[in-house]
């Protein structure tokens, strides 16, 4: 009798003892299920439907053209009269009349009358417009090609879309021919007129057709 007490009592603890087990093992696994649920990031495989890309409407300026384009444009005279007053000379100083001293020369001075208007060389955007002490108004427009055209002695009084981040066409008036050179003032008016490609300062003379190539000495 005591005996079939005794196993039975130990039946009964054991099977108390299994289900609090199984208990215990199904808390924990559902414990860590909610657990990965909340560190688990949201799912960002995209629906087919975002898949589609979105329209977008091509804006002007280098896109327009070919921004990675590396083949030069052909390029047109800054101005329409006047002739190369100084050359250009990136080595050898030459002789300044204003400053009394010989100084290289990155640019080439085109004589022209003063406010006859200048014209971007070639299709661009423009990437910097400035008041330099000594070059006064400054505008440079880059091209393909990685050139980038600068104008200089300019005057004040720009043409009204020519800011900062604009595109302009070839042949756009981009300003006029000013005084605002101090280091030239002494010199007849002129356009002051740079062009550099791969970060590189060139003769204008060699891409560039202007009005009369004459190089007259100063």
């Amino acid at each position: 009798m005591n005996y079939n007490y005794e196993s039975t009592r130990s039946k009964k603890i054991l099977a108390i003892a299994l289900v609090s087990t199984l208990l215990l093992v199904v808390t924990i696994l559902a414990t860590v299920g909610v657990a990965n649920r909340r560190v688990q990031p949201n799912d960002t495989t995209p629906n087919a439907s975002d898949t589609t890309p979105a329209t977008t409407t091509p804006t002007e300026g280098p896109q327009a053209t070919d921004p990675n384009a590396t083949t030069l444009p052909s390029f047109m005279s800054p101005v329409q009269t006047g002739q190369v007053s100084f050359e250009f000379s990136n080595s050898l100083p030459v002789f300044s009349l204003t400053m009394n001293d010989y100084r290289v020369h990155n640019g080439v001075d085109i004589s022209s009358p003063l406010g006859a208007e200048v014209y971007a060389v070639a299709d661009g955007t423009v990437v910097e417009v400035w008041e330099d002490v000594r070059m006064g108004t400054c505008v440079s427009i880059a091209h393909t090609g990685n050139a980038v055209s600068t104008y200089k002695n300019l005057n004040p009084q720009l043409a009204e879309n020519i800011k900062r981040g604009a595109y302009v066409k070839s042949g756009e008036v981009i300003g006029l021919v000013g005084d605002s050179a101090m280091i030239e003032i002494a010199q007849e008016s002129h356009l002051h007129y740079e062009l550099a490609i791969d970060s590189v300062a060139v003769d204008p003379c060699r891409y560039i057709q202007f009005p009369q190539n004459d190089v007259t000495e100063e």
